[in-house]
């Protein structure tokens, strides 16, 4: 009878295939097996969105999060959820409750209504507001699609008019743009022409830059052993009007300054 166990086939030892590998160090572990360059553009492009997965995961308390990234992607390198609740929490804590008695629904009519507006968790702190009929979670109900772009240049307006069109693709009812967040996660920021694709996109877009892992060492052994990377640093976050609206009341931005502080004093691996 055949020894078999996951990995093993007919006793002899086989590599997880790549589309099935879901964080670094199972990819290092294929690396490894394989005897893979990490100089190799694709190390370079997997590992990557292997790492901002984790980041995602990690850091903006984002789940349920598949890498997907390949020949048959279409375009989206990770998707899942976002979970926003954290966020509502603690903004919702610093609200007095002689504050809570001016919420009203024209507080956010000048602008995209936001994702507060027809969330559960906004009406059950102010009953008095008039509730929509359909209501979303917070927790469970935002979806985000993720582009990983590891360029050594910055960002052109190509790759966000591209991203635009893999929203669209993706992103068909009303209800669902309402609920969908398109990140683009990058090393290098955008150029002149990307921000300014990017701010007139009828999109939400957030563009994070995030600095890659790199090896401590480049000995054999070592490469191979997540411990030995470091990087990761959350750099800065650019979210267009459209996210802004749409994140409107969760103090979203100023979350993510705090992030990035706690970002360069830790790498996202430890």
């Amino acid at each position: 009878m055949p020894l078999w166990r996951p990995g093993l086939i007919r006793g002899i030892k086989t590599s997880v295939p790549v589309s099935n590998i879901q964080d670094c160090q199972s990819y290092l572990d294929h690396c490894r097996f394989n005897e893979a360059s990490i100089e190799s553009t694709i190390f370079r492009g997997t590992f990557y969105e292997l790492v901002t997965k984790k980041f995602l995961q990690n850091q903006l308390n984002c789940n349920s999060l598949v890498r997907a990234g390949g020949a048959y992607d279409n375009g989206v390198d990770i998707y899942g959820k976002w979970d926003l609740s954290r966020y509502w929490n603690h903004s919702v804590s610093k609200i007095s409750e002689k504050e809570k008695l001016l919420i009203s629904p024209r507080m956010f009519e000048k602008s995209t209504k936001p994702i507060l507006r027809i969330s559960r968790e906004f009406y059950e702190h102010f009953s008095r507001v008039k509730q929509p009929k359909h209501q979303i979670s917070l927790k469970s109900d935002i979806d985000i699609l993720v582009q990983c772009k590891n360029h050594d240049t910055k960002i052109p307006a190509s790759v966000v008019r591209e991203m635009i069109g893999v929203y669209h693709y993706h992103v068909t009812k009303k209800e669902e743009l309402r609920r969908t967040i398109m990140f683009l996660i990058s090393p290098k920021p955008l150029t002149p022409q990307g921000v300014r694709q990017v701010d007139t996109a009828q999109i939400p877009i957030v563009h994070c830059t995030l600095t890659p892992l790199l090896p401590y060492s480049t000995k054999k052994n070592d490469i191979y052993d997540l411990e030995n990377w470091g990087g990761g640093i959350l750099e800065t976050v650019y979210m267009n009007g459209v996210s802004r609206s749409l994140l409107q009341g969760l103090q979203i931005e100023s979350q993510m300054e705090l992030l990035k502080a706690h970002s360069k004093r830790k790498s996202i691996i430890h």
